[in-house]
């Protein structure tokens, strides 16, 4: 897998260096692993490398904005507040990501999908390292660029403020930022049944969970779909297709996303609860 994030600008700023990046992520994470090893600066055009253990992370500035409907993905994004205009990008964006060698291209769909045979414990603690090491990345680039106005987080296709970013990075390291790294949505259908998923949980190998029908409130199902993601970050990929889920009587399926084309998820049937019918692949949900 590879974990990206996206540092959106509002105008051009200099060029990180790689000192003060190491000094950056030294003093914002004291009890990191091991301190990472960067290159020299980069040329322009080029990306800033840094390593740690079998970790690489690029830092990549580009001078171009973002091809990408950020005020879209502001509407629907949970950790963007509600009354702080959308950036335009137009000063440019950074990629922050992690590869490791033999991993493959980042863009090999096929490589990257995960199923319920994936991944191992080790590649999920893997994945988990690599997403922290990104993580402390983007928010000490946020602390050094003035210019950083949104985090977008491309596996889970949500956009974060910088401030609320580095916050919970400084909070929660080394452990997993999972509300910044998966967007959890829950949304009503028409009916009022209400929906859920996830998005973002192939940045640690394992699959998103969708939620067509609930059985419970707004609140609960929340409560349902987060529970069930810690339970896969801890567990890895444990929960059977047909294995029931709780003991409210609900049944996890490795289905086909209602979504998505071509996903597979973990879908969780409530008893009693029909999918909302003739509407496939629809985009159900905005941030409640």
């Amino acid at each position: 897998m590879s974990s990206i994030a996206v540092l959106i600008h509002d105008h051009p700023d200099p060029q990180l260096t790689a000192d003060g990046l190491v000094r950056r992520l030294s003093a914002d994470f004291p009890d990191s692993p091991a301190p990472p090893a960067a290159t020299s600066d980069p040329a322009p055009g080029e990306a800033l490398i840094l390593r740690r253990d079998e970790s690489t992370v690029a830092v990549l500035t580009v001078p171009s904005g973002l091809d990408t409907d950020l005020a879209e993905i502001a509407a629907r994004s949970r950790l963007w507040p509600a009354d702080r205009p959308v950036p335009t990008g137009a000063g440019g964006h950074t990629i922050v990501s992690a590869t490791r060698p033999g991993t493959g291209d980042a863009d090999d769909s096929a490589a990257d999908e995960p199923t319920a045979a994936d991944p191992t414990a080790d590649d999920r603690i893997t994945d988990v390292a690599d997403t922290a090491f990104v993580s402390e990345v983007s928010a000490a680039a946020v602390a050094a660029l003035e210019s950083v106005r949104a985090v977008y987080i491309v596996d889970a296709d949500h956009l974060i403020a910088p401030d609320v970013f580095r916050d919970l990075a400084l909070a929660t390291l080394p452990d997993p930022i999972l509300p910044a790294w998966v967007a959890f949505d829950v949304a009503p259908r028409p009916d009022g049944v209400m929906t859920a998923h996830t998005r973002g949980m192939a940045a640690f190998g394992l699959m998103d969970i969708e939620i067509p029908a609930s059985g419970h409130d707004a609140q609960q199902t929340f409560e349902r779909l987060v529970s069930t993601a810690v339970h896969l970050l801890e567990n890895g990929p444990t929960i059977a297709d047909g294995q029931p889920v709780g003991d409210d009587g609900v049944i996890a399926r490795h289905a086909p996303s209602a979504a998505v084309e071509d996903k597979t998820v973990l879908r969780l049937d409530y008893p009693g609860m029909a999918a909302e019918p003739d509407e496939p692949r629809r985009r159900w949900f905005s941030r409640r």
